[in-house]
């Protein structure tokens, strides 16, 4: 029974961190095809959460039964960590801040180079370049263009705008 307690930590903590891993940009995440696995946990988040609950209170009293308290203990206290670490700290909407002010300057003033991937809007009149690289970190950005108020939106998952 033990067991059960230490299995459902261990996949309780793996869980949490690919749920955020397989959507966030984070090192190796963005090579991987992971949308539908991602979109999966999600969707079964807390069948997923439950059954693994179940699994760490049904061997929640042998794995306190032992003379060493201070390891279940620990791991509970880690298991904690990554809970909040990754349900609340790391939530894209904390994550991820629209900027308050926008500085667009005319190509002839600008740090991009020719080869810089950016994403373009043109209304009225009036372009606009969107820099790929600062729309992953942003993923919205209320503008104005040609007099009429738009929200430009880029995700880093699946690489769309």
């Amino acid at each position: 029974m033990k067991k059960l307690f230490y299995i459902g930590i261990v996949a309780l903590i793996f869980y949490e961190f690919l749920k955020v891993y397989l959507i966030m940009p984070m090192p190796g995440s963005q090579e991987m095809n992971s949308l539908d696995v991602a979109y999966f946990f999600h969707s079964y988040r807390w069948s997923i959460r439950i059954f693994l609950a179940i699994l760490i209170v049904s061997g929640l009293p042998a794995a306190f039964r032992i003379g060493r308290k201070w390891i279940p203990a620990l791991f509970v206290l880690i298991l904690c960590f990554v809970i909040y670490t990754f349900n609340f700290y790391m939530l894209a909407e904390k994550m991820f801040k629209q900027p308050e002010q926008l500085a667009f300057k005319p190509k002839s003033e600008n740090v991009l180079t020719d080869s810089s991937i950016v994403m373009g809007l043109k209304f009225n009149g009036e372009a606009k370049a969107y820099p790929i690289r600062y729309m992953s970190y942003h993923h919205q950005l209320p503008d104005i263009i040609g007099g009429k108020e738009v929200i430009v939106t880029y995700c880093n998952v699946c690489r769309t705008g």
